[in-house]
This record gives C-alpha cells, sequence and structure tokens, in this order.
C-alpha cells in the first residue's frame, strides 16, 4: 500500500524491517526486487542494482531485475557493470527495454546491444553510430513513412547529395508533411535536366498542401 501511494520513505521502511525479520521469507517471496524499485523512485541508483541483483537466477523476475540493475549501473556510469548485466540477458528479451538500456549506455555497448537486435529501431541506430551510409540507405529504402525513415532523412540530408538522392529524400520529407525540408531540397534539383520538371512539380504541390496560395 505503501508503495502503491509513492510513499518510498515508508515503503523501504517496511522492507527494510521485514528483511531484518525473516531474511528467507524476504527473500524467498522476491521482495528484493520491489525494494529495488523502491531504490530507483529515490535514484539510490547502487541501493537499486544490489537489490536487483539479490534476485535468484531460478526467479521468473530475474531477467527484469537484470535489466534493472543494468539500467541503474548505466545511471552511475558503471559500464562494466552494464557489459556483465547486458550478457546475462536472454535473446528474447523485450527489444524495446534493450534499446532504452543502449540509449543510457556508451558507444561500445550500444553497438553491442543494437547489434543483438532486428528492430529497425535498433538497426537505425547501429547505422547511425558507425556512420554506415549503405545501412542508412536500405533503412529509408524499406521504409519512408515510420520515424526511423524521417530520422534517416534528416541525417542523409545532412550531406552532399545527387540529384536523384536528394529527389528520394525530398519525397520522405514529404510524406511526413516536412514541407520546407521538403522544398529545400527540391529547389536544389529544379534545374536539373532529368529531376526539373519534377521538382518544380513538387514545390507547387507542397505550397498547395501548405495552403500557400501565393
Amino acid at each position: 500500500t505503501l508503495y502503491l501511494n509513492h510513499d518510498w520513505t515508508g515503503s523501504a521502511m517496511a522492507l527494510d524491517m521485514a528483511a531484518v525479520d525473516d531474511p528467507a521469507l524476504f527473500d524467498a517471496n522476491s521482495f528484493p526486487y520491489l525494494r529495488g524499485r523502491v531504490a530507483e523512485n529515490v535514484s539510490d541508483w547502487a541501493g537499486a542494482r544490489d537489490q536487483f541483483m539479490k534476485i535468484s537466477p531460478a526467479s521468473p523476475l530475474r531477467s527484469l531485475a537484470l535489466w534493472h540493475a543494468a539500467m541503474a549501473a548505466a545511471r552511475m556510469s558503471s559500464f562494466a557493470d552494464v557489459d556483465r548485466l547486458v550478457s546475462e540477458l536472454p535473446v528474447n528479451f523485450p527489444a524495446e527495454l534493450k534499446l532504452q538500456l543502449a540509449r543510457l549506455s556508451p558507444r561500445e555497448t550500444a553497438l553491442k546491444i543494437y547489434s543483438g537486435l532486428s528492430t529497425r529501431e535498433a538497426r537505425f541506430e547501429h547505422a547511425r553510430l558507425l556512420d554506415d551510409e549503405p545501412a542508412l540507405w536500405n533503412l529509408l529504402r524499406d521504409k519512408k513513412d515510420d520515424d526511423v525513415g524521417l530520422e534517416t532523412a534528416r541525417i542523409l540530408s545532412a550531406s552532399e547529395r545527387i540529384a536523384p538522392q536528394m529527389m528520394e529524400l525530398a519525397a520522405v520529407f514529404s510524406a511526413h508533411r516536412q514541407f520546407e525540408q521538403a522544398v529545400a531540397l527540391y529547389r536544389r534539383t529544379s534545374n536539373d535536366p532529368e529531376a526539373g520538371a519534377e521538382s518544380r512539380y513538387m514545390i507547387a504541390r507542397a505550397q498547395f498542401l501548405k495552403e500557400d496560395f501565393h
């Protein structure tokens, strides 16, 4: 009840008393996990990590406890612990939770996490960290209308491109109604012998969709 009411001090005191009164029962009921969650809520990262690590390997909470422990270690910049804990996470552990951990981790640890995932978000982050342009273009061409497609287009448009590539990137921005970025690219190709006519048409179309009739 104290935990549900966000009374972290009261929760911590009640759990600590229970741990002293009957340590075996406390561990058998996986109460260190709850104590770790309390520690997280007061940013006691060292305490949280230590509590989560008390969860038995036989417990169904073990994988989630490892993830929480790794998140706490990352917030303390204890990246050796992060590497060790990540290696213990099961292959089928939820990708979104692994992505959260990667975002708090240094480059090499993040790359290890991303390389073990097949989601578009993980593939994007892996390619971004490595500045892997072929992988970024593959992501863009696989799918243009999601957030990964948009972020990929932003990265690729930061460098000089040939006209067909600029047209391709502009199409992504148009699909996301990011018309200013799209028009900027179409203007750069508006005098191209092959892409010029389509570029001018797409500029007019963007103005129409923005309801800018001047």
